[in-house]
């Protein structure tokens, strides 16, 4: 996963896209993300109303930003109950992630972070990979690139990566 496009598009996909399913961990840290984000946005919208003549530009500007928050909260939230497998339509019925501190109870949020995913496949996709599953990718790719580097021989490489993949195994 080194190649900038390919994160590129793993990023479109989880911010825009209603498709799939999301772990706990994505789900969580782009809840984390969204709440600074919208207290700027807020702040912003209460900059521009104290002023005496609203800019339309400014006006037109925070119209488009709070759309992409809505937008990317929803796509998020669908994919966070595709996870637990519901329906992503549910999303709807709560308020989008980018303004769900502001609206939906701590609690409900809580929940939809520590409910267990649906194990194995389902009608939404394959499983998320667990985090233990993503640390042992992200070491193997760092193997990958030491040995294209030339920093590791081929049976170094093969014994380090049998020790990765034993690891997650058993873990």
């Amino acid at each position: 996963m080194s190649d900038p496009r390919k994160r590129l598009n793993r990023l479109a996909w989880l911010l825009f896209s209603f498709r799939g399913r999301v772990s706990r961990p994505a789900y969580i840290c782009c809840q984390l993300a969204s709440m600074p984000l919208t207290g700027f946005y807020f702040r912003a919208i209460v900059a521009q109303q104290a002023t005496a003549t609203p800019s339309p530009v400014a006006q037109g500007l925070l119209t488009l930003w709070g759309f992409f928050l809505v937008w990317i909260g929803a796509a998020v939230l669908a994919k966070r109950l595709h996870d637990l497998n519901w329906r992503g339509w549910w999303a709807l019925l709560f308020p989008p992630l980018g303004l769900a501190w502001v609206y939906l109870p701590w609690a409900a949020l809580a929940l939809l972070a520590v409910l267990p995913p649906r194990p194995g496949a389902g009608r939404f996709g394959p499983a998320p990979l667990s985090l233990r599953e993503l640390l042992a990718l992200h070491k193997i790719s760092s193997l990958d690139r030491a040995f294209a580097a030339g920093r590791m021989t081929a049976e170094e490489f093969n014994a380090r990566r049998a020790e990765i993949l034993k690891a997650n195994e058993t873990a």
